[in-house]
């Protein structure tokens, strides 16, 4: 189940036509699924495969211009195994 369904449930939102996830929503949650990682691994991922359109997101929000992965390579990649919005590798 992606990231959106999972935490955003896949009815349309009653505002909006689509419901919409912002920018500081998937920070917060790949920043969770990043501390996870750490816990149980003991280090953090060396790269994270991230879903081509949330990379797109992310750089129009100006993402890649701060620190924000501090030595997580970030590599954007269309079709990620069962749908995830990222993975780390």
């Amino acid at each position: 189940m992606g990231l959106f369904s999972s935490l955003f449930g896949s009815k349309k939102s009653e505002s909006n036509s689509s419901a919409s996830v912002g920018v500081d929503d998937l920070l917060n949650a790949l920043d969770n699924y990043i501390n996870d990682y750490e816990e149980t691994n003991g280090r953090k991922p060396e790269t994270i495969l991230l879903d081509f359109n949330i990379h797109i997101m992310f750089a129009q929000a100006g993402v890649y211009k701060t620190n924000r992965f501090n030595g997580i390579r970030i590599e954007p990649i269309a079709g990620i195994d069962d749908g995830l919005t990222w993975k780390a590798v």
